[in-house]
């Protein structure tokens, strides 16, 4: 037989369960509410892109340098050193074998490093093609890696290739694909003044960022 002690009153029962009721709301509103949820946006936004988002040269610039070393290393040793050069007229690679040095390319002036030769150059290349190329079109000649003659030149730090490129019409707002995706998938785009950032090099910086176009080489 119970006795009056042992009786626990109704509004004691009803404290006890009122937190339990409480606690299981909040667990299930925490699950559905869409601050929890997983996923995201999967376009191509801007907000996705390298350019509109801080870079973290510490974790970014190994990566970068050795993405852009491999795609010069293999231009060099698959294309340039079998006898193959690029047409910026059509856009791809054509293979003349080993009588081809004589053949003007803005790849291989870059690769190079000389930057002396690349206004005779541009001068061949449009009059080879009758006047229908431009010196903007050939010096933002793209490669398949969508890597641009200012890339080259920005990785291999040559600051007077630089000049060069932009004051024929070189485009700083290219971008390539060679830093990992986001957590959401997003390709993440580098431009060229994001490069010369993860690079290391501040005079290249200061001239993309300063709109340096002189045609002229101290």
């Amino acid at each position: 037989m119970a006795t009056r002690k042992n009786i626990k009153p109704k509004g004691a029962a009803r404290q006890t369960r009122k937190p339990r009721r409480t606690r299981k709301r909040k667990t299930t509103h925490k699950k559905h509410h869409k601050k929890y949820r997983k996923g995201g946006s999967r376009a191509n936004t801007p907000i996705n892109c390298r350019s509109n988002t801080p870079i973290n040269v510490n974790e970014d610039s190994t990566r970068a340098i050795f993405e852009m070393a491999t795609i010069v290393r293999e231009m060099i040793t698959t294309r340039y050193q079998l006898g193959w050069h690029w047409n910026v007229g059509t856009g791809g690679w054509m293979h003349l074998g080993n009588d081809h040095a004589h053949i003007s390319d803005i790849i291989r002036d870059v690769i190079n490093g000389n930057y002396e030769a690349v206004p005779e150059t541009i001068s061949t290349l449009i009059e080879q093609s009758g006047s229908r190329l431009t010196s903007e079109e050939i010096v933002n000649t793209k490669l398949p890696s969508s890597v641009t003659p200012l890339m080259l030149a920005v990785f291999l730090v040559n600051e007077p290739m630089v000049r060069i490129l932009l004051a024929n019409g070189a485009n700083k707002s290219d971008t390539i694909h060679i830093l990992p995706n986001d957590e959401y998938g997003n390709q993440v785009f580098t431009s060229v003044t994001d490069l010369a950032i993860l690079i290391s090099s501040d005079e290249i910086v200061d001239i993309l960022q300063n709109d340096y176009i002189e045609n002229t080489l101290e």
